[in-house]
């Protein structure tokens, strides 16, 4: 009898017992619809459904901006102060659309953050992932996102390899009217998978970032809490909030069922038919935009992301010289060879141009003894003047003489000239040796009257 009593009043007690909150109940999305409404609206945008957008920011509010990347188990996750972050950065997608601004349309898997990862030698940007990005376990997404969904760089949160480590990221980020140049040096470095139970964020490589970063990043043990009180009317500021616990970093990861949500309570706006800026819109000239789509579209084909090159420190070690070992020319066993002896070189012998053939000078022709006359040795006077033809000006390097006072003569007309007399026969030329007779001491050419 007393051992009924007990049985009967252990069941009494389960069956009156609260839900063990560790068992880890999987919730639905309205969850979200409870928990969200008092940080911002719900609106009913196009075939987006159901999506949520916070309130009381300011106009250049964008996702993954106010806080900071830690490393852990599960690669770069996002960390922020803001109240609603448990939920946006790891669930779910955002979508910037025309006239309303960023907004979250829900999901059911959790993940350190869904972002496109870009990187270059100076710079490292990441871009929220819009809700037609639906991660598949068996496949993941690589490196060719931004074209899969059309990511633009207006989209991208860019800041210097220095400054990634900072606590504040919102502060040290590129004014986005930048991006459109900084883009054309990166490259989509994007690789979420699901590995060991979780979805893994690989993003740029842990010991090249904590190297280049200006301020120290830590490697933290991922702690899950998925253990989750479903009572709405309960202060869950406590379940939610994220915290860095010595070299852990405890986050909050309720599990959902993914069935379908019904409406919430209360939305704000419905609009028909989404206007989705997807980055590209107001970034800079067109054709230069054109330019950058082309680019990002050949990144389709790259079957893994491209690393950026590490840079050298103090601390790598020198590369060592390459010893090339050349083999010897051993003859083989058993059949001894004479080493082979190269041919003499023979020099050709240097190529001589023939020479130049040597022109002949004219011959003299022979002067006519009745015209020529014995020409005068030349004179200061009796050089002839030289003046270029059609100009009537002498030749600068022979320049007529100065005029004088005298008059020189005219030389005399040759057919006026007497003709030369012919020698007497009777009287002798020459003598013997060939001299003519000269006059004796006491003669002259006196002739004696006869």
């Amino acid at each position: 009898m007393k051992t009924t009593i007990q049985i009967l009043a252990g069941a009494f007690l389960l069956a009156t017992a609260p839900p063990d909150a560790s068992a880890g109940v999987e919730l639905s999305i309205n969850f979200f619809h409870e928990n969200l409404g008092s940080y911002g609206d719900w609106r009913e945008v196009g075939d987006y459904g159901y999506v949520w957008q916070p309130r009381d920011v300011d106009r250049d509010w964008r996702p993954y901006r106010d806080g900071r990347w830690l490393y852990t188990d599960a690669g770069w996750t996002w960390d922020s102060d803001e109240p609603y972050s448990w939920a946006v950065y790891h669930y779910g997608r955002w979508a910037r659309v025309n006239g309303i601004g960023w907004v979250w349309a829900p999901g059911t898997e959790w993940g350190p953050a869904w972002v496109s990862w870009r990187r270059s030698p100076q710079h490292v940007g990441w871009a929220p992932l819009p809700p037609e990005a639906r991660f598949r376990r068996s496949v993941g997404f690589g490196s060719r996102v931004d074209y899969d969904y059309d990511i633009g760089p207006g989209n991208y949160n860019f800041v210097g390899i220095r400054d990634f480590g900072s606590q504040r990221l919102g502060r040290v980020i590129v004014n986005p009217q930048e991006n459109l140049t900084i883009i054309r040096n990166t490259t989509n470095i994007t690789r979420i998978s699901y590995t060991n139970n979780y979805v893994y964020n690989e993003g740029p490589r842990y010991d090249v970032a904590a190297r280049e970063s200006a301020e120290p990043i830590r490697r933290l043990k991922l702690v899950k809490r998925e253990d989750f009180d479903p009572d709405s009317r309960k202060d869950n500021a406590q379940q939610f909030r994220t915290a860095v616990d010595g070299d852990s970093y405890r986050v909050a990861a309720p599990k959902f069922d993914g069935k379908a949500a019904k409406a919430p309570v209360k939305v704000a706006e419905r609009i028909p038919k989404a206007d989705v800026n997807r980055g590209w819109s107001n970034v800079g000239p067109a054709n230069e935009v054109e330019k950058q789509r082309t680019r990002i579209a050949s990144e389709r084909n790259d079957p893994a992301p491209k690393l950026p090159p590490i840079p050298k420190t103090a601390t790598d070690e020198p590369a060592k010289p390459i010893v090339r070992v050349i083999p010897e020319n051993k003859p083989k066993a058993g059949k001894p060879t004479a080493p082979k002896e190269k041919p003499p070189v023979i020099a050709e012998p240097p190529k001589v141009r023939p020479a130049a053939p040597v022109k002949k000078a004219p011959a003299p022709k022979p002067e006519n003894p009745r015209t020529s006359r014995p020409s005068a040795p030349p004179t200061e006077r009796n050089v002839p003047e030289r003046i270029q033809p059609g100009r009537g000006e002498a030749h600068p390097k022979q320049q007529r003489p100065p005029a004088s006072d005298t008059i020189r003569p005219k030389p005399a007309d040759i057919s006026k000239r007497p003709a030369p007399t012919k020698p007497d026969p009777a009287e002798p030329s020459k003598t013997k040796d060939g001299k003519k007779p000269g006059k004796k001491k006491g003669e002259t050419n006196e002739i004696a009257p006869e």
